[in-house]
C-alpha cells in the first residue's frame, strides 16, 4: 500500500514573507513622517519666536519714537514758555527805563538851565543804582551846529571841563557831543565829548527820535 506523505508546515522568518516586507516599510515611512513632522513643528517653532522678536522690536522701535516726540514737544513748549517769560522782562524794562528817560526830559523842559550839578542831583535822587535798571549811564546830548562850535567849547570849559573837547575830530556840519554822563565813574568820563553822530548806528536812532518825537532805541553801541 502506497503510503501518502503528511504535508509539514515550515515556519518562515518575518523577513522572508511578503507581509513581513510590507510590515518594514511600514515602520520606515512612519519612522521618516515623524521625523519631518518633528523638523516641521521645530521650523514653525522658531518662525514664531522670529516673529515674536519682530513684533517686539518694532513695538520697541514705537515707543522709542513716540517718546522722542514727545520729549521734543516738551523742550520744545519749555523753549516757548521761556522765551515768552525773556520777552515780557525785557519788555517790563524797556517800560521802566522809558519812564526814567522821560522823567530827565520833564526836568529839562521844566529847567531854564540845568548845570553838570543839577543832572548829577536828580540822576541820584532817583537812586537808579540801588535798582534793578542797570544803566551803563544816562548822558545829555547837545545839538551844535559847525558855526557854533567855539561858543560850546568854551561853555563846557567854564563849566568845570577844562580839557573838554568834540571827538572824533573833523569839521563836520552838525554835531552832537555828550555833554554830562552819570555815574561819572569807570570809562564813562571817556564818553564826555564823544560826537553820537558820528557813530551810524547811534545818528540813525537820533534820527529817529528827533523825526517822531518818541524814544528811540539803538543796537549796542560801541564808543571809540
Amino acid at each position: 500500500t502506497e503510503e501518502r506523505g503528511h504535508p509539514v508546515l515550515v515556519p518562515q522568518s518575518v523577513g522572508d514573507s511578503d507581509g513581513g516586507e510590507a510590515h518594514d516599510g511600514c515602520t520606515d515611512r512612519c519612522t521618516n513622517r515623524r521625523t519631518s513632522t518633528t523638523r516641521e513643528e521645530r521650523s514653525t517653532d522658531r518662525r514664531g519666536d522670529d516673529v515674536v522678536e519682530l513684533l517686539t522690536d518694532t513695538l520697541t522701535g514705537l515707543l522709542w519714537l513716540q517718546a522722542r516726540q514727545a520729549s521734543e514737544q516738551e523742550v520744545q513748549t519749555s523753549l516757548a514758555h521761556r522765551a515768552a517769560d525773556i520777552k515780557l522782562r525785557v519788555e517790563r524794562h524797556l517800560a521802566a527805563h522809558e519812564i526814567i528817560l522821560k522823567s530827565f526830559s520833564g526836568f529839562f523842559n521844566a529847567s531854564s538851565e540845568v548845570t553838570r550839578q543839577d543832572f548829577r542831583v536828580f540822576y541820584e535822587s532817583l537812586l537808579l543804582e540801588s535798582g534793578n535798571f542797570h544803566f551803563a549811564g544816562i548822558n545829555y546830548i547837545e545839538p551844535v551846529g559847525a558855526s557854533g562850535m567855539a561858543q560850546h567849547l568854551a561853555k563846557a570849559r567854564v563849566a568845570g571841563v577844562a580839557d573838554y573837547s568834540i571827538h572824533p575830530a573833523g569839521a563836520r556840519m552838525a554835531y552832537a557831543p555828550i555833554v554830562y554822563i552819570e555815574p561819572l565813574s569807570g570809562n564813562n568820563h571817556k564818553a564826555i565829548g564823544f560826537d553820537l553822530l558820528s557813530n551810524p548806528t547811534a545818528r540813525l536812532a537820533l534820527e529817529r527820535a528827533s523825526d517822531t518825537g518818541a524814544l528811540a532805541v539803538s543796537a549796542k553801541l560801541v564808543l571809540k
